[in-house]
Order: C-alpha cells, then sequence, then structure tokens
C-alpha cells in the first residue's frame, strides 16, 4: 500500500472515530555494517528500517500507536490502539502542531553512501587495520575495526495540512587497539563520523589510536590533589552529553535537573556559550523542523555565561505558557515525544590545543572518563568519574596516568573554565549531536595515591 494512500485512509478513520488531530511521523533508515578482523571481513550486514508512529487527540487527550506495517489491515489496529492510549491517560491535554510555519532550508550536502562500492568500504577497514599494525610493534591487536553508514528520513503529516519531511545521510569508522609490553597492556580507540567517503583518512586515524595506546603503556596514578585539569574535547563533549538532559524543560518542571531555578543567572564563565544549532552544516542532527513538526531555530542556551533558556516541546511549553524551541524528539516511531538538542555544543574559542597544555606548568590531561551513568548526578550536578590520560609539565608529557578519579560539579566546573580551545569536534553517532572543544579547568578534584 503507497504511503500517501494509507494516510488519507487513517485520516479518514480516525476522523470518524471522534478524533479531533491526528498525526504521523514515519521513519525509515537502512545502513551497512561492516567489520574487518586480521584481514578478513569478519561482519558484513545490510538493514532497512520502516515504521509509523500514530498519535492523535481523543477527548482532549493523546493517544498513540506504531506498526511496521504500512498496509490496510494496520489502520484500524492504529486507530483503535491509540483511542485506547488517550481513554487510559491522565487529564493533560494533549498537543499536536496546528499552525502555519516557515521551515529554514537546510544546506548540507553529503554522498549518497549507497552508491559507494562495498568493496571500497572493506578496503578502507583493511588499511586501516593494516596500518594500526604497521605504526608499532606494540600494538598486539586490532579489536575492532567498523565501518557503518547510514540513510535517515523523517515524514511528518498531520490533519492541519503539516506535510513534512527530512533526508540525512553520514557514515563513521570505528577503531579500538590493543598495545602491550612485557609488563603492561594498554587500550585506546576513536570513532570518525563524515558526510563524504573520501573524507577519512584510515591512515591517520589508525595511527592517532596506536599511538595513544602505546604512549599509555607504563601508567601510574598520581597523588591525590587539587590539579588544573584539561579535557580533550572527546571527554569535554562526553561530560556535556552525560549532563544535556537537564536543559530539557520537562526534568527541569519535575524537579530533575540542576539548572532548576536558574533562568538568567550565571552559571558558567562570561566566555562560555552554549549553542544549540539545528541547521549546522557539520552536525548530525540538523533538521528544519522537530519530531512534532514544529520549527527548528537555533539557539545560545548558554550566552555569554548566563543561562537564558531551556529546551522545550509542545507539552512543557503548554505548561509555562511559552513557545516551544523546536526540540520535540523520537528516537524512532516507536517513542514517545520527549525533548533533547538538536546539534548541541560550545562555541570555540580562539585557543589551540597545543597552547591550551602550556597555559599552567603543571596539567593533568584527561583522554579517557568512564562511570558516566553511576558517577554523575543529574540534580545536583556533582560527578566523580574513573579517568586516565597524562601528566604535564610545560606542555609536555612527563608520565602516563591511570587508577585515578576526577570529581567536581558541573556548573562550578563551567564557572572555572580558563581555556576554551578551538578545536571544536562533533562526536560519535551516540553522541553525534553533541559537541566541545577542549576545556582548561581551573582546578578539579583528583583521587589517586
Amino acid at each position: 500500500m503507497e504511503y500517501k494512500e494509507f494516510k488519507k485512509k487513517i485520516f479518514e478513520k480516525a476522523k470518524a472515530a471522534g478524533f479531533s488531530e491526528v498525526e504521523l511521523y514515519r521513519n525509515r533508515n537502512s545502513s551497512i555494517d561492516l567489520r574487518v578482523f586480521k584481514g578478513e571481513v569478519d561482519h558484513y550486514s545490510l538493514n532497512d528500517d520502516d515504521g509509523i508512529g500514530f498519535r492523535g487527540i481523543y477527548q482532549g487527550k493523546m493517544g498513540f500507536s506504531y506498526t511496521e506495517s504500512i498496509s490496510e489491515e494496520e489502520i484500524d489496529f492504529l486507530v483503535n490502539k491509540a483511542k485506547e492510549n488517550a481513554e487510559i491517560v491522565d487529564k493533560e491535554e494533549g498537543v499536536i502542531f496546528t499552525e502555519k510555519a516557515e521551515y529554514q532550508e537546510l544546506n548540507i550536502i553529503s554522498d549518497d553512501f549507497g552508491e559507494i562500492n562495498p568493496d571500497d568500504k572493506i578496503e578502507l577497514l583493511k588499511n586501516a587495520e593494516q596500518a594500526a599494525y604497521d605504526y608499532d610493534d606494540r600494538i598486539e591487536v586490532v579489536n575492532y575495526c567498523m565501518y557503518s553508514d547510514m540513510m535517515l528520513e523523517e515524514v511528518m503529516d498531520n490533519t492541519a495540512e503539516l506535510e513534512l519531511s527530512n533526508n540525512s545521510q553520514l557514515a563513521y569508522m570505528y577503531l579500538s587497539v590493543l598495545a602491550a609490553d612485557e609488563t603492561d597492556k594498554k587500550s585506546s580507540g576513536k570513532v570518525v563520523v563524515k558526510r563524504k567517503f573520501a573524507e577519512f583518512d584510515p591512515v591517520e586515524l589508525a595511527e592517532e589510536v596506536a599511538k595513544e595506546a602505546v604512549s599509555l603503556l607504563g601508567a601510574s596514578s598520581i597523588k591525590s590533589g587539587d590539579y588544573p585539569v584539561l579535557l580533550r574535547r572527546d571527554v569535554a563533549g562526553d561530560l556535556l552529553q552525560t549532563f544535556a538532559s537537564t536543559l530539557s524543560a520537562e526534568n527541569v518542571q519535575k524537579g530533575l535537573s540542576l539548572f532548576e531555578g536558574k533562568l538568567d543567572d550565571k552559571v558558567a564563565v562570561d566566555d562560555l556559550t552554549l549553542i544549540d544549532d539545528p541547521f549546522m552544516e557539520e552536525g548530525f542532527r540538523s533538521t528544519p523542523f522537530d519530531s512534532e513538526g514544529y520549527p527548528t531555530r537555533k539557539k545560545e542556551i548558554i550566552k555569554n555565561g548566563i543561562l537564558t533558556t531551556y529546551l522545550y516541546n509542545l507539552k512543557a511549553a503548554a505548561r509555562e505558557g511559552v513557545k516551544s524551541t523546536g526540540n520535540a524528539f523520537r528516537s524512532s516511531h516507536k517513542s514517545s515525544v520527549g525533548i533533547a538538542p538538536t546539534n548541541l555544543y560550545i562555541e570555540p574559542g580562539q585557543t589551540s590545543y597545543d597552547q591550551l597544555k602550556k597555559m599552567k606548568e603543571r596539567i593533568l590531561l584527561v583522554t579517557d572518563i568512564t562511570g558516566l551513568h553511576a558517577g554523575a548526578n543529574q540534580v545536583s550536578g556533582d560527578f566523580s568519574l574513573s579517568a586516565e590520560g597524562f601528566l604535564l609539565e610545560d606542555g609536555e608529557i612527563i608520565k602516563p596516568v591511570e587508577q585515578i578519579t576526577i570529581s567536581g560539579n558541573f556548573i562550578e566546573l563551567l564557572k572555572d573554565v580558563i581555556g576554551i580551545g578551538n578545536d571544536l569536534e562533533m562526536g560519535s553517532p551516540g553522541r553525534g549531536h553533541i559537541g566541545s572543544p577542549s576545556l582548561l579547568i581551573g582546578s578539579l578534584s583528583v583521587g589517586g595515591n
């Protein structure tokens, strides 16, 4: 059954069943996943998913249902299931976007990865794996050498004549290695995300990952105390991702955010600006509309250290009598509507990464953190995380470091940033819409020996 006919019939059926407004959200994605191990293809899979999320307002309340089948048989199921759900939810009125709006055109260019020969993708992986082994004899094994590309399509239609669609494509490589000598073993890994296949540099990726793993050999703890800490851009991005949900107005309204009651307050140093940009060319969640069909817009969430706004969808905005910020988000057609940033990042500064390393005589450079789920409190902002990296003196590595914890408070950390790098990097697919430059923190508590 064609989608256009499906839409027409389900809208008619829903109206006859007593729904006042109805919305369809279609989520399609196709992908290829490849993995190479010791020069041979270890994994090869093709995936193609298509699904419909159906929402409707019945007697003032929102009902929801979904299906993976666009067929005549599913129409009655979707309408009846959504009606049942609406009848058992609380009294809060549902919201479907019915206004006329203008949408900004995106200027994003990417390859059609489906047209690229899979053999070329496999060769890319083989080159990366071999380059890692060639870098140093101490590279014992390349644990993971993976490639994936995907095509994503979102389609939104509703009974208020809303008809929207957005397509995007991206690809990523992941390389992880284990280095070993007579007394120690250390691993390192990195993900690189691109919109153009030719921009992948397998040798550069392999050498960067291998160099870090080898450099960490012989790492040990350091004396406990307060240290100036340089969060490398990927680590700063991971920390930002951990606390990104606290910017949601819904979490603020529920008392689940460290930013509750801090609107228009100073929450960071003057030089720090946090941006949510749905039109970012290198962003991986760029879109002219959110998951409710509301127009997206660029926002400075924190501007020169001041918290200027929370992130809203229609429901959270209605509770406060304000407008949505265009941050409704659904992870798939199966999920309910929540709130999330589009492309969230700390605005880069003018200082290079190498210059940041030299801003203090002695600096702890953190290149990896773990325990983000258990070790970070979304309400208080407190965190205590396992970390590893390098101890620097005058910008030079004097020893690799492991078995330490870094502890602090997220807002206090933002207020103690003394250097912002010019090396902004958006993250891996897990956090591809969140990025940061490297950040030098004046002082963090470090637990060691």
